[in-house]
């Protein structure tokens, strides 16, 4: 497992990978300020087995792992080759897609130790040319000093291994870009809402209140937020955890319909793999 030093590396190892091929599989989409934030803190690094790239973003206990393959064949082998590379790693892989797609995936994936963790469902709403939403006073953007604080609470009150969270560096990259948004009483976060507005495209990533503020309309508040500052928008969309079942209605309650979009989560922990096959 080697290091990445600066996106051209990625680029010229996909390029290599596509030259001759009509094709690749992927679940590597990148947003390339976040991979260049992930580059910058030193926790990207790649394997190149044969005609597949698996890149590895290091968490705090496990690796996400991304892949370009130019077949599942090729993707099989490297996965195989990771087991003695990597023994003592716990691995999480996220693939996106329509169903059948993603089926084809998760049996490379399941044939190599991995098994299901989570199951999410994109769910998107289209926004209105005459929608007006007030603004709560209380709720202010971001900025450095708080960064520390909402990193904290994402990393309390929300699942690293299925909802992708962010570093501080991403952290920071986004409240300079103003994409986070709080409501703060005094001098404490009651909640925050995350979002990248990119062209006719909004992407909710974070929607939370503390759970000793809820039923006080924050949550309610930030949301307008959001969507008065998404106006620009055609399509706003996020991630919601199928399982979630009031979540889920939650959104719906605010115009969002499920989409026959999904993202599987599977993990792979090697030590308890070696350890029930021993």
């Amino acid at each position: 497992m080697d290091k990445i030093f600066n996106y051209q590396e990625i680029n010229d190892k996909i390029k290599f990978l596509k030259e001759g091929k009509k094709g690749i599989i992927t679940n590597f989409y990148p947003d390339i300020e976040i991979v260049t934030c992930w580059i910058n803190s030193g926790n990207l690094y790649f394997i190149q087995h044969a005609e597949t790239l698996l890149l590895l973003r290091s968490n705090k206990d496990f690796l996400n792992l991304y892949f370009v393959t130019a077949s599942y064949d090729s993707l099989q082998n490297a996965l195989t080759y990771l087991n003695p590379e990597m023994s003592d790693i716990r691995f999480v892989v996220d693939l996106v897609g329509k169903m059948p797609d993603i089926i084809l995936a998760s049996d490379i994936f399941i044939k190599s130790g991995f098994s299901e963790y989570a199951k999410l469902c994109r769910m998107s709403r289209k926004v209105s040319d005459n929608e007006h939403f007030a603004i709560n006073s209380h709720i202010l953007p971001a900025n450095i000093t708080h960064a520390e604080n909402i990193l904290d609470l994402l990393y309390t009150y929300f699942d690293p291994v299925s909802e992708q969270l962010p570093g501080i560096d991403e952290v920071n990259k986004w409240i300079a870009n103003g994409n986070i948004s709080i409501y703060l009483s005094g001098n404490k976060i009651l909640g925050f809402v995350i979002y990248i507005n990119k062209g006719y495209s909004s992407y909710l990533r974070y929607w939370f209140v503390h759970p000793q503020h809820r039923d006080k309309k924050i949550g309610s508040a930030l949301l307008n937020k959001y969507f008065s500052d998404g106006k620009d928008a055609r399509l706003m969309f996020f991630w919601v955890i199928l399982s979630n079942e009031n979540a889920v209605l939650r959104y719906k309650h605010y115009g969002f319909q499920m989409e026959n979009f999904y993202d599987i989560v599977l993990t792979k922990n090697l030590i308890n793999n070696e350890t029930e096959n021993n």
